[in-house]
């Protein structure tokens, strides 16, 4: 379930600015491949990615894989 959350999450914060899958990998230092894979979701990222990804998107790792207090 997580992982759904989390690969719509990423996505909609993607999108909102207005980056591709390539220019967030490129921020991020991974490949295009990696990022279209969480979002499918594939794969899931490593735990210091969700980390980089929540500082770079200004959310907590919590909000990014939908976790509710």
């Amino acid at each position: 379930m997580f992982l759904y959350t989390f690969a719509k999450t990423l996505k909609e914060l993607r999108l909102e600015k207005e980056l591709t899958q390539e220019g967030l990998a490129n921020i991020l230092g991974v490949n295009r491949t990696s990022i279209s894979d969480w979002e499918k979701p594939r794969t899931e990222p490593s735990l210091t990615m969700l980390v980089e990804l929540a500082k770079f998107f200004g959310v907590t790792v919590d909000e990014l894989l939908g976790v509710e207090n």
